[in-house]
């Protein structure tokens, strides 16, 4: 139950954002031909690019509540088999939307379809195992809204800091030690992230069996 009460205040929360993503999409969408240099005949597909790109990250966003659902509920499984399913129907979409000639605008058309299906199947494996889940206002609360919000900024926070430091790394590194300094900086910095990426992707084999302990 605390589940369905957790997963029921994160859709209301991730709709909005989701809503107030969609409507940021329409204004760049509509201002992108005036902010860069496009072609009259082009101004049209590259507002519908933009919109649709638009879209897609605003279901991809509502959908993360059930991906998130999934792995509390230990199904690494289903979560990754509907991942990998995923990402090749888009592959295969968008190399038929570009043989088609559609260009952007089909291939990101492809991505919102893609999208579309893929949150539509989280949905639905995750009340299949859930049972029904009721989204109704008398499960909405306040306390729990907010721990969600104050999680998720942490977590946003975290995120920032990291790529804060690993972009501004190099620019540093140029200001104290001198542009030459810059190349052997890089050389080590891919070399461990190189090895991050590796660790993390053998632990995370683990992880089903850990949530499980």
């Amino acid at each position: 139950e605390s589940l369905k009460k957790v997963l029921a205040v994160s859709v209301r929360m991730y709709a909005m954002l989701a809503a107030a993503t969609l409507a940021v999409s329409l204004v760049v969408a509509w201002l992108f031909p005036y902010v860069f240099d496009v072609q009259q005949q082009s101004v049209a597909a590259v507002r519908w690019t933009a919109f649709l790109c638009g879209a897609a990250v605003s279901v991809r966003l509502l959908g993360q509540v059930f991906r998130a659902a999934l792995e509390a509920l230990i199904r690494f499984d289903a979560r990754n088999s509907l991942a990998i399913a995923a990402q090749c129907l888009e592959a295969i979409l968008m190399i038929a939307a570009v043989w088609s000639g559609y260009g952007l605008a089909g291939m990101a058309a492809a991505v919102l379809f893609v999208a579309i299906l893929d949150q539509v199947a989280n949905l639905s494996v995750t009340l299949r195992m859930l049972g029904p889940v009721s989204f109704s206002a008398d499960l909405f609360d306040r306390e729990m809204l907010g721990k969600l919000v104050r999680f998720s900024s942490l977590n946003v926070l975290t995120n920032a800091a990291g790529r804060a430091s690993k972009f501004s790394s190099p620019i540093i590194i140029g200001a104290t030690l001198g542009p030459a300094a810059v190349p052997f900086y890089a050389i080590a910095d891919a070399l461990t992230q190189k090895a991050w990426s590796l660790t993390k992707g053998v632990t995370s084999v683990m992880m089903p069996l850990s949530g499980r302990l």
